[in-house]
């Protein structure tokens, strides 16, 4: 029994050890709980797109998690108290913004992408009025948007770039924004790590807008941007030769009469020689002081509401006197009240003309307009630009039928 009972012993021992060295194993490949994580959103609004301010009551923002989200979407109700602080434990596909204080709800939406991490701020920008729908189509010959499928919508608010929408188009290179009727916004591509602006899109009547997307449409941004602008500001200057001193009008016009300030700056070689500011959305005003033979550059510096800052230059060359005549006749005086020094060329182009026969008369016709041409040019005489080009073509006329009626005697 003592052999029987040792042997049990050493068997459970036995058993124990493997028990602990497979469990040892295992432990490693036992998958173990893992602490959920917590995405955090600011939020902030509902603001006023035109001013900036509060407005009054609350906006709702929805959560719209990436599919495996467990749990309903989580709602937060924000007003300008305070900065709200939207918690999940999953991340956000995008975020939808509504406010509904002016009677008609105001829908925005902010989609996601690499760049929007959680700890970040959003705010929620609408109208103190209400907002329009619009559908804009690309028409994309460059297919940049499969690269950068996400458009952010951007307004200056007083000098200060805002992102008012984020989306992503279809399949089909659509989006729907929601938009203030007559604001101009900036249309941006990105991918979430690059992005290029496509220009400046001003809201019309007119909600369904196609924009065309071509190579050089990001090639020459800026000057793009520029063309968009002069669409709705216009302003330029123009220069008068007066005696004796000339003046300079610079006229300004906003199609959107939401100009803030204007500043006209003249400057002679780089120094300043007037400056001047208006605030009204249009205007003509003259500087009567520039002289004839100075050049001057212009620049008409906008403040804009909408735009932001920008500006018109203008180069307005001088008036140069004229070169005195090297073989003038002018020292010949004149007699009985005729210049000498034009009755001198009008008989040597007499004379040329007089040196031939009828035979040859047409001749004649050319070699007196050539004439009459050398002494327009050397200053001796004052012919009229449009009588030698008339002479020269009749003569060249009388010449060519003078030849065919040759041609046709033998």
């Amino acid at each position: 029994m003592t052999q029987i009972a040792e042997y049990t012993v050493k068997r459970l021992a036995l058993i124990a050890l493997i028990f602990l060295f497979v469990l040892s194993v295992a432990t490693p490949f036992t998958p173990t709980a893992k602490a959920q994580a917590t995405y955090n959103y600011y939020l902030i609004g509902p603001l006023n797109e035109e001013t900036a301010d509060w407005l009054t009551g609350n906006m709702t923002v929805t959560a719209h998690l990436w599919a495996g989200g467990i749990g309903a979407e989580p709602t937060v109700s924000v007003n300008s108290s305070a900065t709200y602080n939207l918690t999940t434990s999953y991340p956000v596909r995008y975020l939808s913004f509504n406010y509904n204080e002016t009677g008609v709800n105001q829908h925005r939406e902010y989609w996601f992408d690499s760049s929007d991490t959680s700890n970040k701020t959003y705010r929620g920008w609408f109208s103190p009025d209400t907002l329009t729908s619009y559908t804009i189509s690309f028409l994309d010959y460059t297919g940049r948007l499969q690269d950068y499928p996400y458009i952010l919508t951007k307004a200056n608010i007083l000098g200060v770039t805002s992102i008012i929408e984020k989306r992503i188009v279809d399949v089909q290179g659509i989006i729907s924004n929601n938009l203030i009727q007559g604001n101009s916004y900036s249309i941006v591509y990105s991918d979430g790590v690059s992005s290029f602006t496509y220009g400046n899109l001003t809201t019309t009547a007119i909600s369904g807008i196609q924009l065309v997307l071509r190579e050089v449409d990001f090639t020459s941004l800026e000057a793009k941007k520029q063309l968009l602008l002069y669409q709705y500001v216009h302003a330029y200057a123009e220069r008068d030769f007066l005696n004796p001193t000339g003046a300079i009008t610079i006229s300004y016009e906003d199609l959107t009469s939401k100009t803030t300030s204007v500043t006209v700056t003249i400057k002679n070689n780089g120094t300043t020689v007037y400056t001047n500011v208006f605030a009204a959305q249009s205007f003509s005003h003259t500087w009567a002081s520039a002289v004839n033979a100075t050049s001057y550059d212009v620049t008409i510096a906008v403040n804009h509401q909408t735009f932001g800052l920008f500006d018109f230059k203008q180069y307005l060359p001088g008036e140069y006197a004229k070169a005195s005549d090297p073989f003038s006749l002018e020292f010949l005086g004149s007699t009985m009240g005729i210049s000498t020094a034009v009755l001198i060329p009008a008989l040597l182009i007499i004379f040329v003309a007089g040196c031939f026969s009828e035979l040859t008369s047409e001749t004649a016709a050319i070699l007196t307009v050539i004439i009459a041409i050398v002494l327009s040019a050397l200053g001796w005489i004052d012919i009229g630009q449009g009588a030698i080009i008339s002479a020269l073509a009749l003569a060249v006329m009388s010449g060519i039928i003078a030849a065919k009626r040759r041609m046709n005697v033998y």
